[in-house]
């Protein structure tokens, strides 16, 4: 089943930027300019994920992060950049954080992305 089949279904993912997003908790390790912080996110799909940061990094940072899709215990390594920012306090029903736009992913990291998204939805 492609995409557009997908979006055309009904589902409980969420498509922003035109890449589907499923809204789970996953723990994310992320570093930028050496720092690392453990977090946690609640939304990913193929295009990226949202990070909850209390404190998030400017737009246009680049991260290393580390997912952990409880498929094979093994962390999904991957690059990114922050795309937009929610700052603590400006949205009192959504957490703090940061959109990251996974960068260069390979044929592989996007199939298991895919994969669980589409195992933690309602699309199988």
């Amino acid at each position: 089943m492609n995409q557009q089949q997908i979006a055309s279904r009904g589902h409980d993912a969420t498509e922003r930027r035109g890449a589907f997003r499923v809204n789970v908790v996953v723990s994310v390790w992320a570093t930028a300019g050496g720092v690392a912080v453990d977090r946690s996110a609640c939304d990913i799909g193929i295009g990226g994920l949202f990070v909850v940061m209390d404190a998030p990094p400017p737009v246009g940072t680049f991260l290393q992060v580390a997912v952990s899709l409880d498929d094979s215990g093994e962390p999904l390594l991957a690059r990114g950049m922050v795309r937009w920012r929610r700052e603590a306090g400006s949205d009192r029903h959504a957490p703090p954080g940061v959109g990251v736009k996974f960068l260069d992913l390979s044929q592989g990291q996007e199939e298991r992305i895919w994969e669980f998204v589409r195992r933690r939805s309602d699309w199988s």
